[in-house]
């Protein structure tokens, strides 16, 4: 359900010239710094200055300086945390390393055979070599020979193919660095992948296919290997498990060649650098996996450049970097979030939108649960979904890979969403984020630079018909600093955008003026939540305007206060702050009641808190009801009705004399009858005779009957969190209901109403049992033998 939201994405420009190419790159983890190789067998290093938005440019010339020969090209490129250098194979065997402090380089060894592939394991401790005889070769960090073997081990190779002189070999280590794989292959043309320990003994091997191209990569978390089949029927991710059997696939939606792929270290994305039939340079796609389908959730190009590199930071599993041909360094950080319209109003049908490649699967939460991957409709678009934005009308925008921007139907009631129409009369914005629909503006972020980006702004018209859209203004406004979020409230109309350090601001421009404002707002006695928060919301507590974040070390704020420090998801009711816990907890607190300065002092009760599934995360609360949807980490969902919000519901009810609904709602729900009167006792017995006409039914006047007692539920079981009472009990309470109640049903049907009646006289403490010789014995035997005549088939031996 959850969707790939770009939160950041920043550019440091060209670093080549005309004349050569960039063919790799890594990263300095510890100091920010980065690398690149070039086509000419340059090394250009990117320091970071501290304090300063700016980088020093370090070059060395490989070829220049001896270090490889004229006609080497570089395999492949990784920074050495513990020897603070980064480390260079080239395909004539040369291994060079260069310090990061020393800026220096030297070549530390040669494999006469030359090398076909390089990879470090995952501690850092042991490289495995594929060299120029197809044999692996395994060192230390120290470059002392651990082992080298042949990739066939010899107790196969007779029974084998042998390696093709055309193989590409590809190497790919497991997270816990105990076991690599490679890719290899064979005379035959097919490829085979087989699995070694961390000594290089062989422990399994996989079937030989043809068509298996050389791209491999080890899930981290050991689970699954991934490959790309390329077939004349299809193209697809093949997986494999430890002992080479296959486990499943899923197949590209365009005639496609896979050039490279890896997981993120969380292994909940796998990213796909790939080439398209049809279109221009490449395309980097992030797939994930929920409830045994794979989805497309997000597609990264850059307009008119080629993608030659990409990796995912080790730390911030959801930070991506690329770089292309042409030397242009990206990094993009995306979100999980559920894309859900959130408006708190009783139309809001809670329809929620799953990106899965050129499609939105919707789902109207308040009406229907539909298990992922199945939806309750769907809607087709010409490219692949970037983002959606539910505003709060019946309408909603979309972002397409190419840029462009859809409109669709959200209605509130339970038919499906229309594709309306594209925005005319505006270009293509390829390169914005987090597009917002503000009434009939779209406000969306589009980057500047490495240190900045701008507001985009688009006023639009909708024609009568509504099927046609067409932009009017379009104004960019400088923000001179990076954005992280932004948030359109739509019950204030209000819009807020939150910076990179955390700072929030309003944003405001009128429809006719050009110049745009950014309102520094007060969080609490700061302007600022104490960590930058990948996602915030406003809300009404305590009676003033407040802002709630949730950062992305699990942090959730109100203003400046920590309410927790394990919170995984947040969502607002109409009086209730939701949130769920790494405890496995769901949690509520009151939006009208004060929190306290020191948190622990909120006791938990079983009304406020709850136990959930373990990774339970909340998808939606639907407004205006007490349904909260849940999803469990392995996809499927789950609807849940709070005790807290049930009883917020029936006061609501008991307070419109809705006795019907609230008596239905407290049987379905099994809460206690005695709240339909301990809530609001006066109001109860002055309306008596309206909850005996809206009941109407003699069984549910006897199980209210029969449930009564003098204990008040209202200091018990459902105490009121803001003016909680002490533990109370009422000893005439039963027999003044009983009393109460028997006059009212005597007085609207006293026939109809004969066992109520009698029930009555048992109920009260002590029981009148005397009194029911007064009762007209005729009726009461009627009315008995009613009952053996009602049965299906009727009792008449009875």
């Amino acid at each position: 359900m959850r969707n790939l939201i770009p939160i950041s994405s920043q550019s440091n420009g060209q670093l080549s010239n005309e004349n050569q190419e960039i063919v790799s790159f890594c990263r300095d983890s510890e100091g920010n710094n980065l690398f690149f190789v070039t086509s000419a067998g340059e090394l250009i290093g990117l320091y970071e200055k501290e304090g300063k938005n700016e980088r020093n440019v370090e070059t060395v010339h490989l070829i220049k300086s001896g270090l490889i020969q004229s006609d080497s090209k570089i395999i492949s490129i990784e920074f050495i945390p513990d020897l603070e250098s980064v480390c260079i194979a080239a395909n004539t065997g040369e291994i060079v390393l260069y310090g990061v402090e020393s800026k220096e380089a030297e070549c530390v060894g040669v494999i006469d055979s030359g090398l076909k592939s390089m990879n470090w394991s995952p501690d850092y401790e042991v490289v495995a070599f594929i060299t120029g005889n197809f044999t692996i070769l395994l060192m230390t960090k120290d470059w002392d020979v651990l082992v080298e073997n042949p990739i066939i081990p010899l107790h196969l190779s007779s029974s084998l193919p042998s390696i093709s002189s055309n193989s590409n070999p590809r190497v790919s280590w497991r997270g816990d660095g105990q076991f690599f794989a490679v890719n290899s292959l064979d005379v035959a043309d097919k490829r085979t992948i087989r699995i070694y320990d961390r000594s290089c003994t062989f422990s399994s091997s996989s079937e030989a296919l043809s068509g298996v191209e050389d791209v491999l990569y080890w899930k981290p978390s050991g689970q699954l290997i991934a490959s790309f089949q390329n077939t004349a029927q299809k193209q697809q991710i093949i997986f494999y498990e430890r002992n080479g059997l296959r486990h499943g696939e899923f197949s590209l939606r365009e005639k496609s060649v896979v050039e490279s792929i890896k997981w993120n270290a969380d292994s909940d994305v796998l990213a796909i650098l790939l080439s398209v039939e049809g279109r221009k340079g490449n395309v980097l796609q992030l797939w994930s996996s929920s409830n045994y389908h794979w989805y497309l959730k997000q597609e990264v190009t850059v307009p008119g450049e080629k993608i030659v590199d990409f990796s995912w930071d080790q730390e911030l599993p959801l930070l991506l970097r690329l770089v292309t041909q042409n030397g242009n360094y990206v990094e993009k950080s995306f979100l999980w979030e559920y894309s859900v319209k959130e408006v708190l109003n009783e139309n809001n049908s809670s329809i929620s939108g799953v990106f899965d490649g050129n499609q939105i699967n919707f789902t109207p939460f308040r009406f229907v649960v539909v298990p992922p991957p199945m939806s309750d409709s769907t809607i087709k678009f010409p490219h692949n979904v970037q983002e959606i934005s539910f505003g709060g009308e019946d309408l909603s925008v979309v972002l397409l890979s190419d840029g462009s921007l859809c409109f669709i139907s959200s209605p509130s009631t339970r038919d499906p969403p229309q594709l309306l129409g594209e925005l005319q009369n505006t270009k293509k914005w390829n390169q914005v984020r987090q597009i917002t629909l503000c009434g009939n503006r779209i406000i969306a972020i589009h980057p500047n630079n490495s240190y900045s980006d701008s507001i985009l702004d688009i006023s639009f018209t909708r024609n009568s018909e509504g099927n046609s859209f067409e932009s009017t203004e379009t104004f960019i406004t400088d923000a001179k600093k990076r954005i992280l979020r932004i948030h359109y409230d739509a019950n204030t109309l209000k819009t807020f955008v939150e910076t990179s350090e955390g700072r929030v601001f309003q944003y405001c421009r009128e429809d006719q003026e050009s110049i745009a404002e950014f309102k520094a707002v007060t969080l609490g006695n700061n302007s600022t939540f104490p960590t930058p928060c990948v996602k915030f919301a406003t809300a009404v507590m305590a009676g003033k305007e407040s802002f709630v974040g949730l950062d992305s070390r699990g942090k959730l704020y109100v203003d400046t206060q920590l309410i927790s420090a394990e919170c995984t998801t947040f969502a607002f009711h109409n009086k209730f702050l939701l949130f769920t816990t790494a405890s496995n907890v769901l949690k509520f607190l009151l939006l009208e009641q004060p929190i306290p300065a020191n948190i622990s002092e909120l006791k938990s009760t079983n009304l406020n808190s709850r136990e959930v599934e373990r990774g339970s995360r909340i998808v939606t609360v639907v407004p205006n009801d007490f349904k909260v949807i849940l999803q469990m980490p392995r996809g499927n969902l789950e609807a849940i009705y709070p005790t807290i919000l049930i009883i917020d519901t029936l006061k609501s009810m008991i307070d419109k004399l809705e006795f019907q609904k609230a008596f239905v709602l407290m049987r379905r729900h099994r809460i206690d009858v005695n709240f339909i009167y301990d809530y609001k006792p006066q109001l109860f017995l002055e309306n008596l005779r309206e909850f005996v006409n809206q009941i109407s039914n003699p069984d549910h006047f006897n199980l209210f009957l029969s449930g009564l007692k003098s204990v008040d539920v209202t200091t018990t079981l459902y105490p009121d969190p803001i003016n909680p009472k002490s533990y109370t009990t009422d000893d005439k309470k039963v027999n003044l209901l009983c009393d109460r109640l028997r006059e009212e049903l005597q007085a609207v049907d006293s026939e109809k109403f004969l066992k109520s009646i009698l029930t009555t006289f048992v109920k009260r403490e002590p029981p009148q049992l005397e009194e029911l010789q007064a009762v007209d014995s005729e009726k009461f035997l009627k009315s008995i033998l009613t009952t053996f005549v009602k049965r299906e088939p009727p009792q008449l031996e009875e």
